[in-house]
């Protein structure tokens, strides 16, 4: 298994017209994890969050759904559309940066146990 590695994509001040053209996997990229925020504008995390799904070569790729929601509607419709795991991000910036340590350190590992079986 390659290294894990990270994808990202800015789009400056502009914001996309419509969501799917915010989804940030470059073609030809292959993520050993996806961390999602549900928060983009309108409801763009759960649309990303379905198009992903929706493309056969991210279907056994890990999404962990991050969000300041604590709605039940939100954390069951990103389970309804296969998100592996849904936190709740914390307020202070160095818990957060903790969680999102916690939550890569534990999928990485996760994958690499499954992929060694």
């Amino acid at each position: 298994m390659s290294n894990p590695r990270s994808t990202s994509s800015t789009a400056g001040n502009e914001q996309p017209s419509d969501s799917r053209q915010s989804t940030l996997i470059a073609p030809g990229e292959h993520p050993d994890l996806i961390l999602l925020d549900l928060n983009l504008p309108g409801n763009a995390g759960l649309e990303i969050l379905e198009i992903v799904r929706n493309e056969s070569a991210f279907q056994r790729v890990s999404v962990v759904v991050i969000s300041s929601s604590e709605n039940p509607a939100d954390i069951n419709r990103s389970y309804e559309l296969s998100a592996n795991a849904y936190i709740t991000k914390p307020a202070d910036p160095d818990e957060y940066i903790s969680m999102i340590g916690a939550a890569v350190g534990f999928w990485i590992a996760a994958t690499r146990s499954t992929t060694n079986e």
